[in-house]
């Protein structure tokens, strides 16, 4: 009997399990990555978005606008306060998501009068609140 060929062909299995597994480990190490990638994407569009709805409304004569924002599911609210190196929180605080995040904001009523932070629940990975403006009124209010 030849035994040679036989330990040849098990070396062969076991080289093609190591290679599988090393895949493997590769694939899942990339869809955490990409994953990652998506919920930084998401928190970006919302700064972005907020932004760009809060000039919209404060430009308009008049307007009230109920909008929803995407933000991943691991932020639970979304805060505002009235600081100058902050004015924008997110909780729980992580350092995926900084919470530092500076956004020009000064238009809105709730940072002229407001000493508590203002927050916003994050229910199915949606944040949603209305923007106003009257008539008469020189600033955007966040509801």
């Amino acid at each position: 009997m030849n035994k040679k060929g036989a330990l040849e062909l098990s070396f062969g299995m076991i080289f093609a399990i190591i290679l599988i597994a090393v895949f493997i480990a590769f694939a899942f190490f990339g869809i955490k990555k990409f994953l990652v990638v998506q919920d930084l994407v998401k928190y970006k569009g919302f700064t972005e978005d907020l932004q760009s709805d809060v000039n919209k409304v404060w430009k308009s004569a008049q307007a009230s606008n109920q909008v929803h924002y995407s933000l991943p599911s691991k932020i639970t609210e979304v805060c505002f306060e009235n600081q100058e190196k902050r004015n924008l929180l997110f909780y729980p605080r992580s350092s995926e998501f900084p919470s530092q995040t500076i956004i020009n904001l000064n238009n809105l009523e709730m940072f002229v009068n407001s000493e508590e932070p203002i927050c916003f629940n994050n229910t199915g990975g949606t944040v949603t609140m209305t923007l106003s403006k009257e008539y008469s009124q020189n600033l955007v209010t966040i509801k």
